[in-house]
């Protein structure tokens, strides 16, 4: 039903129950002082008036506390009722001689639209209807002219009309029948989005911030090979079961979206190999996304963690057909390799002064077709390595390699290439620590293949040399105690903004004019990102135009504690097969006096 806000209903009481108050104040008063017969009749505060404002005053400071819990509305029509008896029993105990009642009557009459228009309207026809009998000699006759009674109860139509008219805009709803519509309302979005849900064609599963299966759809459980009964309730790692594959060496690669999720809070996608119930092995590229509920007083607390929605595709159809492409590249590349080298080696024959003699214009056409030989020969590598790199068949032997000693070492291999062009080569590396006399500094190990970061570090030199007419290229070494940063920077022309974000794609190439100039395959930067995140790490560029390039590369640093678990593990190795080549790239010490 109708009514205003709670706060103006207390307000209502509250002055209900000081009209009762008073009552019983008046009453004392007479028995104390007693009025003249004519003030006593006047006011008419008798026994049965003062014995219904006790009962009155109990209802208001008992019962209707408890009955407004339940039903405010019901509770206050009955304290507008109360009301509305003692205004009328004060009316006929005065013999309706004191119009103060009246007064209290139509003040009754407005205030009870409070709680919408039937109260009024009830009072009214009371009112009326008394109205009536009185002139049909029903009840006793009126003590007053009928002009005047008649003028009263208009009186008392006209503000009841205008209490409703005026409060209607400051109703509120709160009743039985509202919270039933609301919780129709709720019942049939909650309706709605099961039927969303069950009919997504992707596996979503609702993942507790302890790891517990909440809830799955029924496109979760035809993937996984359970039925909802039997998941709900279990650790999802016992749905979802990682595979290894490939040459894949990194710890790190058998964790799921879903784990990288709930250790960091943040949204994470993966695609991973799985063992299920249902399927020996599948594919599931996985969208995990936490669930943050914000609890928050102020905006400066954080956001309270609940978990993890994780969303399912089943892409072994899609990974297959990449396997098919790529089986494809892979054994076409390998069987062009074989006539390339021949053409290759025949062309050199020829251009061998001591083999053929040939005039300067064939020797000039001879050694073009030589150089576009040689690049071909190279795109078909870098397509091969780039297939590997993909299905996680590429060769990789990882040992813990002391980075500062290593690039140390490339560094001054790498020199050559830069010298002949005029550039100037440098390494430089974290500052040391002062113990005494000598400077002590620090030791960044990693664990990756040595022959791959090789190659990646020279193909970014070699891009360096290329783009780079004047000045100097850099290696710089750093880290802290989580990373390891390599950097190989140059003062070439730069690279823009707009390119670069798309530097480490498959076949992308910078278009200008100096790249242009400048052979490619457009596939090496791709390689040195699959292999670089081979080893957990990560490789990107900054760069300004005109004020060359830095590209650096993260790769995870071990601590003393796995350095020697590794040493061992080799050692164990060597001993177990002798004829087994293993190297650590682990000095002893550096120092510098």
């Amino acid at each position: 039903m109708q009514h205003v806000k709670k706060e103006w209903i207390q307000r209502l009481i509250y002055s209900i129950a000081g009209i009762n108050v008073a009552m019983m104040l008046g009453y004392a008063y007479m028995q104390l002082w007693p009025p003249s017969e004519k003030t006593q009749i006047f006011w008419g505060i008798t026994e049965p008036v003062l014995v219904f404002c006790v009962v009155n005053i109990i209802y208001l400071l008992v019962v209707f506390p408890k009955i407004s819990k339940g039903n405010l509305w019901i509770s206050t029509v009955i304290a507008c009722a109360m009301l509305g008896i003692l205004s009328a029993l004060l009316i006929e105990t005065s013999q309706q001689s004191n119009s103060i009642y009246r007064l209290m009557t139509t003040v009754m009459l407005f205030a009870s639209a409070m709680t919408g228009p039937f109260v009024p309207i009830a009072g009214l026809t009371m009112v009326w209807l008394l109205y009536i009998f009185t002139l049909l000699s029903v009840v006793d006759p009126s003590r007053t002219s009928v002009t005047f009674y008649t003028a009263w109860n208009v009186f008392h139509t006209v503000m009841a009309y205008l209490g409703w008219l005026i409060i209607r805009k400051y109703y509120v709803r709160d009743d039985t029948r509202d919270l039933k519509k609301v919780s129709g309302l709720l019942e049939e979005e909650q309706v709605k989005a099961s039927m969303i849900l069950e009919s997504i064609t992707d596996g979503v599963i609702v993942i507790s911030p302890q790891g517990a299966v909440q809830l799955l759809n029924k496109s979760a459980t035809e993937m996984l090979g359970w039925s909802k009964d039997e998941a709900t309730g279990l650790d999802y790692k016992n749905l979802l079961i990682p595979q290894a594959e490939g040459n894949t060496s990194q710890p790190d690669s058998l964790k799921t979206a879903i784990d990288l999720s709930l250790q960091t809070g943040k949204s994470s996608q993966k695609v991973n190999l799985f063992k299920t119930r249902s399927k020996d092995s599948v594919y599931f590229d996985i969208v995990a996304s936490p669930v943050l509920l914000n609890n928050a007083v102020t905006t400066a607390q954080p956001e309270q963690f609940d978990g993890i929605i994780a969303v399912i595709r089943d892409v072994s159809a899609a990974r297959a057909e990449e396997q098919r492409r790529a089986d494809f590249i892979s054994t076409a590349s390998h069987e062009m390799r074989t006539p390339v080298a021949a053409i290759e080696g025949y062309l050199a024959l020829a251009l061998n002064p001591k083999l053929s003699q040939i005039d300067e214009k064939a020797k000039g056409y001879l050694s073009k077709a030589h150089e576009n030989t040689q690049h071909l020969g190279e795109l078909f590598q870098d397509l091969l390595t780039t297939t590997k790199a993909e299905d996680g068949r590429l060769v990789n032997h990882p040992e813990v390699v002391e980075m500062g000693e290593y690039l140390d070492k490339l560094t001054g291999d790498l020199r050559f290439a830069a010298e002949k062009k005029g550039l100037k080569t440098s390494f430089a590396t974290a500052t040391g620590t002062e113990a005494g006399s000598k400077v002590i500094k620090p030791l960044y190990y990693t664990y990756v293949d040595p022959l791959r970061i090789h190659e990646v570090i020279t193909n970014l030199f070699d891009n360096a040399v290329k783009y780079t007419e004047s000045g100097s290229i850099t290696l710089g070494l750093t880290g802290d105690q989580n990373t390891v940063q390599c950097s190989i920077k140059d003062t070439g022309h730069g690279i823009p903004s707009e390119d670069a974000k798309h530097l480490f794609q498959k076949f992308y190439r910078v278009d200008n004019s100096v790249t242009r100039t400048v052979g490619g395959t457009g596939l090496g930067l791709f390689i040195c990102r699959k292999i670089v995140e081979m080893y957990g790490g990560r490789i990107w560029v900054e760069s300004e135009l005109g004020q060359g390039s830095t590209f650096y590369i993260n790769l995870p640093r071990l601590s003393e504690q796995q350095v020697a678990q590794y040493q061992a593990a080799a050692t164990a190795q060597q001993t177990a097969q002798p004829d087994a080549k293993q190297t650590v790239y682990a000095p002893e010490a550096q120092s510098t006096g």
